[in-house]
């Protein structure tokens, strides 16, 4: 459903859509809610009364994996993007994990320690834990526990 679509839908089904919006929270954006709604109405068919609680649940997933980056089960998230496919959110925030970030500070700690015609060659992997040791607890000074 296109946002005009969405808009026809709610239109013809004047209470249904009344009953969607009071699965809104107080704290949606409009971005947010907008995005949840669609999600909700395009599966309401397959969710009766005696269901619909599972659905708004689902919704729920899905718009804190796409907008607050929550990471679930790879069952669960397969579902809810199946069931979401077609909602369109633009300037969805992009998020990356700690293990890509790991990845990606690791990698670049080899290409620096690379060998640079001085002799030194690349970090070794225990050069490597001492400097993320180190760099651990440099960050963890900064907060006070």
């Amino acid at each position: 459903m296109a946002n005009m679509d969405v808009e026809d839908f709610i239109q013809q089904n004047r209470a249904l859509a009344e009953q969607v919006e009071t699965f809104r929270g107080y704290w949606e954006s409009e971005k947010h809610w907008e995005a949840r709604r669609e999600f909700i109405l395009r599966n309401i068919s397959d969710y009766e009364d005696p269901h619909l609680d599972q659905l708004v649940s689902l919704s729920m997933v899905w718009a804190n994996n796409v907008f607050l980056g929550c990471r679930y089960s790879s069952v669960l998230l397969e579902k809810v993007k199946d069931m979401a496919e077609g909602v369109v959110v633009e300037d969805a925030p992009v998020f990356k994990t700690r293990d890509e970030i790991m990845k990606k500070q690791k990698n670049e700690r080899v290409e620096y320690g690379g060998d640079d015609g001085g002799g030194g060659g690349a970090q070794t992997s225990t050069q490597l834990c001492s400097t993320m040791a180190v760099t651990l607890f440099s960050y963890s000074r900064l907060f006070s526990w």
